[in-house]
C-alpha cells in the first residue's frame, strides 16, 4: 500500500477484488495487472477509505484522510494517543 500526493492510495490486491473496488468506487482505477494480483489506485478520501475497510481486510491499517483534511488549531499539537482513534 503506497500513499500516492496525498491524493491517492496504491493498493495490490486480487483480480476479483479489484474489478469489485473499481465496480463499487468511481473515484479508482486499475492501473497495473500483475497476473492474479492488479494494481489499484484509489482516492484518499472517506467514502473510499471507509468502503475498503469494510470490503478488504489489510496487514497494515488504512491511512486516515480525517488526518491530512483537519487543521489542528491551538498553540499545542495533536498527541499522538489521540490520533490513533482517527486510524481506521
Amino acid at each position: 500500500m503506497k500513499l500516492i500526493d496525498n491524493k491517492a492510495v496504491q493498493i495490490t490486491v486480487s483480480e476479483q477484488v479489484g474489478n469489485s473496488i473499481v465496480a463499487q468506487l468511481n473515484k479508482s482505477a486499475i492501473i497495473k495487472n500483475h497476473g492474479k494480483l492488479v494494481d489499484v489506485l484509489v482516492n484518499w478520501g472517506v467514502q473510499e477509505m471507509t468502503y475498503l475497510n469494510r470490503a478488504v481486510r489489510f496487514k497494515t491499517a488504512l491511512p486516515s484522510p480525517i488526518v491530512k483534511e483537519y487543521n489542528w488549531p491551538g498553540l499545542y499539537k495533536l498527541l499522538t494517543i489521540n490520533e490513533l482513534p482517527l486510524n481506521f
